[in-house]
């Protein structure tokens, strides 16, 4: 085992959001291949229902492998039913992998808090619209909620699938970091990313096209590094006396 993956053997990842269409399984996919290719053991559980999810992804990426007359070796994916089962299974998990990576479902409530007790960091991915934004800060206060009473897990907003250039995302920046922990590091929106997944692929398998969104991941795989060893900036964040992440008054400033 190598000095990386000893240093985070059987920790777990929640990537969560009960907003559709923000790029969980995008994030957890990358994640969980990023780890893999720095010699971790990594499983993903998989409690997404849509048709489009981490479990598609592995049977492409296992038929693609095979069609190069090789074995798929990447993360392991199996899909997870319920909460309870994702509580049970989680002690287990930990004491076999060094990565273990949660791909949240949309819409559950359940097993958003699940994956929030269960998890040593959680990411909470949202775009630059209002409504995934709002979502994802719900998610970072539960987390922090938790992590106040039993001491994890340490948690973030991601901004995924973004253009950095434009004054939406500047401002929807501005509005999580006054409330939230927020990751410093961000994905910007890439049809390359689609294109390769679509394959059951990864940016690596584009090297020379996704350059930048390689960066962009290799980036947040170390961060979740240094917050899981609780060296991130995220892990110390905390609010100011008038505000706490999820803060209302704000959100309702900005829906309207």
């Amino acid at each position: 085992m190598t000095e990386q993956s000893s240093a985070t053997q059987g920790k777990v990842i929640g990537v969560a959001n009960t907003k559709g269409g923000v790029g969980k399984s995008t994030v957890a996919i990358h994640l969980g291949v990023a780890f893999s290719r720095n010699d971790c053991k990594v499983f993903i559980a998989d409690t997404d229902d849509s048709t489009k999810t981490t479990r598609n992804w592995k049977e492409d990426a296992a038929a693609q492998a095979a069609s190069q007359g090789e074995e798929y070796s990447g993360p392991e994916v199996v899909k997870v039913e319920s909460p309870d089962t994702l509580r049970k299974a989680i002690p287990l998990l930990r004491q076999k992998y060094d990565i273990i990576i949660i791909d949240g479902a949309a819409m559950g409530d359940a097993m958003i808090g699940a994956i929030i007790e269960v998890s040593d960091l959680v990411i909470s991915p949202c775009n630059s619209n209002i409504n995934t934004l709002r979502h994802a800060l719900n998610t970072v206060e539960l987390a922090s909620r938790h992590r106040a009473s039993f001491g994890n897990p340490v948690s973030g907003v991601l901004f995924s699938n973004i253009k950095t250039n434009t004054r939406l995302y500047k401002d929807r920046r501005a509005d999580a970091e006054a409330v939230a922990p927020v990751f410093d590091g961000f994905i910007t929106n890439s049809t390359r990313v689609d294109e390769a997944m679509d394959m059951g692929g990864t940016v690596w398998d584009f090297p020379r096209e996704s350059a930048t969104v390689i960066k962009q991941f290799n980036d947040l795989t170390v961060q979740c590094l240094q917050a899981l060893q609780g060296q991130h900036a995220i892990c110390n964040w905390q609010p100011s006396e008038t505000q706490s992440p999820g803060d209302a008054a704000l959100l309702a400033e900005l829906e309207n």
